[in-house]
């Protein structure tokens, strides 16, 4: 019996690092990034939010969200131009995300006032249009509130805050 069990331990192993070959790299690495971001702060999830928000505008579903937002092909700015926005946005976020929690810089990166506005209007936002689709209207309310926060991030960002 010891014998057929160490004739089949070369077996096992094989299928094993077969297994192991067969899982691609992008989901070992995703594996590997959900088990860093374990421990996650609230500022890394308000600039992981943002992030996605980005990226949730730019979807050709959207394109009624930046009409609104003064954007889009149909207010003079090419697609390649928000683009280029919106990757210039999604690396200031990731670039934060990136600094060690001892930084010093990323207290700098996340502790302004209008960050915090500019986040909520973004979050309100992208809530609604990720459940109701970019031809449902925004409440009120809803419409308000966010335009209140944007308002308020401006002043903030007009105090250098």
């Amino acid at each position: 019996m010891l014998a057929s069990t160490s004739s089949l331990a070369p077996a096992a192993n094989c299928l094993r690092s077969t297994r192991a070959a067969v899982v691609p790299a992008a989901a070992r690495r995703s594996v590997a990034v959900q088990a860093q971001q374990a421990d996650a702060s609230r500022r890394q999830v308000a600039l992981s939010t943002i992030a996605a928000a980005g990226a949730l505008l730019s979807s050709q579903a959207a394109n009624a969200q930046l009409q609104l937002l003064g954007r889009g092909r149909d207010s003079g700015d090419t697609l390649a131009e928000y683009k280029k926005y919106t990757e210039e946005t999604i690396k200031k976020v990731q670039e934060a995300l990136d600094l060690d929690k001892t930084d010093p810089k990323k207290e700098e990166a996340t502790k302004q006032p209008s960050f915090t506005n500019t986040y909520s209007a973004l979050n309100a936002l992208a809530g609604h249009y990720n459940n109701f689709g970019a031809t449902t209207p925004l409440p009120k309310k809803r419409l308000e509130r966010a335009q209140k926060e944007l308002v308020d991030a401006e002043k903030f960002l007009s105090r250098d805050r």
